[in-house]
């Protein structure tokens, strides 16, 4: 194939040799490469064996004239786009009209003004060469589009993990091979059933919670659901993202999903295996505590008791000592003065069995760390955290692990009241935010069971607690740690259902 000459190509089609000789004149002084043609069945032929760029058409031709000659030259698909201007003796309304209707571009009257002729000559060889350009464009793009789609086509229907597309009612549009595999079933078998008809039953809720909360920004979401296949149920992890029209409104959902059953088990192996050791370290705890208190109680109330026989002989004597009486009885109060001494030195332990190791740390920093190391548990329980903090870092001088301790006893009960509760949504929100000039505060918010009105005066007193299994020290001991803090803990009723608890922490404004 020949590169196209760079000069423009132009046939003009005119029955007057005098017209014929003036425009190829004016043409060619502009570099044109001309082409003549005396009538329209010589331009024909011409146009089979080349290609112009534009065709100047005289209307009035003996044999057949320029509108049959512009109607054959139309209907020929390699001149089909080619560009025809009129030459007409007259301004003529009709003509002009016809010539249009026809697919001619312009038209020029005569006597010709060769300024008008190649201001139009000029504009429409611009035209037609920014209408190849894009025509070349349009190809090139629907080429690489092609191209793309092929390729996506194959590493969708080659890799191990799963794609599903679903229509805004969750009807499968495309299942991806590895998928149908996993159901044992044809993707023409799953197309235009329900995606949530493979789910639990109890999932199936989850399932359209998913498709509300993906009409919101980012429309992306990821959850764990489990999927019922023919011999097993097996966990599949899902990164779904939803897809809009125009409107904003809901079209698709395109999840990418991955097999997780191997380490679903794992982590519940993992779970099993520490609260076994939880449960034998406590029990290890309190027998050697035990063991511990009993020794130490035990020395003065002996002696206590010893004393107390003494006196109680002396005062039998017929000869009563005072001096040896007083000394039993400051024998008794030694040891009773001992003894509390022990049981403060307990209470103590039982508030605080370290000293505080305060510094300057960044509450958000500490929530993130907590957040990462709840994730797992919040993961298998299909559980939603969400953290809402302030944009910038805000230090306060706190030990890291107590206020670590407090964070995450807080969503750890946040976590108990959701999965108590029956709501379909399972959220913890954490917010960090200024409340006064020198003290920040953090909330969870739960959208579990609440509290029950008849403790909640009593809530952070010891042993007060909403769970079955509780024993009620963990509020409490979360309340005297913000205090050493100089903080305070509260609680409020989440008007959107459930709870919402919120300590206080001074800033350290040296810091910021």
């Amino acid at each position: 194939m020949t590169d196209k000459p760079s000069h423009p190509h132009i046939l003009i089609v005119d029955d007057k040799p005098a017209n014929i000789q003036f425009l190829g004149m004016v043409l060619r002084q502009q570099e044109y490469l001309i082409s003549v043609a005396q009538d329209g069945y010589q331009a024909i032929r011409i146009v089979d064996k080349i290609t112009p760029d534009l065709i100047l058409l005289d209307i009035m031709m003996p044999g057949i004239d320029g509108f049959e000659t512009c109607l054959q030259l139309k209907k020929k698909p390699h001149t089909n786009s080619v560009p025809i201007i009129f030459l007409t003796a007259k301004d003529d309304a009709e003509d002009i009209i016809k010539g249009f209707q026809l697919g001619a571009a312009d038209y020029v009257t005569k006597p010709f003004n060769s300024s008008v002729l190649l201001a139009r000559v000029a504009t429409h060889l611009a035209l037609r060469q920014k209408t190849q350009q894009l025509e070349q464009q349009q190809q090139e793009i629907k080429t690489a589009l092609q191209i793309s789609q092929e390729k996506y086509r194959f590493l969708v229907e080659n890799q191990t993990d799963f794609v599903i597309k679903l229509d805004a009612q969750g009807r499968f549009l495309f299942a991806s091979p590895s998928y149908c595999e996993k159901l044992q079933k044809t993707e023409e078998q799953l197309l235009n059933t329900f995606f949530s008809q493979h789910l639990l039953t109890e999932e199936q809720e989850v399932f359209h919670h998913i498709c509300t909360v993906l009409q919101q920004a980012p429309h992306i979401y990821s959850v764990e659901l489990q999927l019922l296949q023919p011999d097993a149920i097996h966990w599949i992890a899902w990164s779904c993202k939803a897809i809009l029209n125009p409107q904003g409104q809901l079209t698709e959902i395109i999840s990418v999903g991955r097999d997780v059953t191997a380490r679903r088990q794992a982590e519940e192996k993992a779970r099993q295996t520490l609260h076994e050791l939880a449960h034998i370290s406590r029990l290890n705890s309190m027998g050697e505590m035990t063991t511990a208190l009993a020794h130490e109680i035990n020395q003065p109330l002996t002696a206590i008791l010893s004393f107390a026989q003494a006196g109680l002989r002396l005062l039998d004597s017929p000869h009563l000592e005072l001096e040896d009486l007083r000394l039993a009885l400051e024998g008794i109060e030694r040891n009773g003065k001992l003894s509390s001494e022990i049981i403060k030195r307990i209470r103590f332990f039982a508030r605080k069995d370290k000293q505080l190791h305060k510094q300057p740390l960044d509450i958000n920093q500490l929530i993130k760390e907590v957040e990462y190391l709840v994730r797992p548990e919040l993961r298998r329980n299909q559980v939603n955290l969400s953290l809402h903090l302030l944009p910038i870092p805000f230090m306060t001088i706190v030990d890291n692990i107590q206020i670590q301790q407090v964070i995450l006893n807080l969503i750890r009960n946040a976590m108990d009241a959701i999965l108590s509760a029956t709501t379909v949504l399972r959220e913890i929100i954490i917010k960090t935010q200024i409340v006064a000039k020198n003290y920040l505060e953090v909330a969870v918010f739960d959208t579990g069971i609440g509290i029950d009105p008849q403790i909640k005066q009593t809530l952070f007193e010891p042993f007060i607690t909403t769970k079955a299994h509780g024993i009620g020290i963990g509020l409490s001991i979360c309340r005297s740690i913000i205090e050493e803090h100089g903080g305070q803990l509260q609680f409020m009723d989440n008007p959107q259902g459930g709870s919402i608890f919120l300590f206080t922490l001074p800033i350290n404004e040296t810091e910021q």
